[in-house]
């Protein structure tokens, strides 16, 4: 009963996030989060912490793009699709372009690395938990941490921002 339970609250709370996405409503996503958080209790209590976070953490993302994909196939196709941009094949901008890709794929993914292992050792879990732990919250830190590296204009301040906490947390990981 509390596995049908944790369900409906992630369902509920993938509805309210696409309700409140689709009228701009703020409330609907602060629900969102309260119904997942509560979904995560329930599917912790039936299943344990290792399948809670997995499916508290991709089944509103299914959900979500079901209702995206929804979307996408009732909305009818506009008439005037805006022009591409040139495009831009110079030295500068290929060398500016291969240096943002090498820090996101190598650096970011170094740096997400050290802060699970140093989060993951902290905890008072089994080594095969820590390892379980690391599988699953590596990828979601790391494409955070590129999402912030790529959203905000200024990535040498997120750079060291980044490399920063990763020194923090890679030395609480030695201690």
């Amino acid at each position: 009963m509390a596995i049908y339970s944790a369900l409906l609250c992630c369902s509920l709370g993938a509805g309210s996030l696409y309700i409140g996405w689709r009228q701009s409503k703020r409330w609907l996503g602060g629900l969102a989060v309260l119904c997942w958080l509560a979904s995560m209790m329930l599917f912790d209590y039936t299943t344990g912490w290792q399948y809670a976070l997995v499916y508290t953490l991709f089944l509103p993302a299914i959900l979500v793009w079901m209702a995206i994909i929804y979307q996408a196939t009732t909305k009818p196709l506009q008439r005037q699709l805006p022009r591409p941009r040139a495009l831009d094949t110079s030295l500068r901008r290929t060398g500016n372009n291969l240096l943002i890709a090498a820090v996101v794929l190598v650096a970011e993914l170094l740096f997400s690395l050290v802060i699970c292992l140093a989060i993951a050792r902290l905890l008072p879990i089994a080594y095969s938990g820590q390892l379980a732990l690391c599988i699953v919250l590596q990828p979601v830190l790391w494409a955070l941490m590129a999402y912030h590296f790529l959203a905000i204009g200024q990535s040498l301040r997120i750079l060291a921002f980044h490399s920063t906490l990763a020194l923090v947390f890679g030395a609480l990981l030695l201690l």
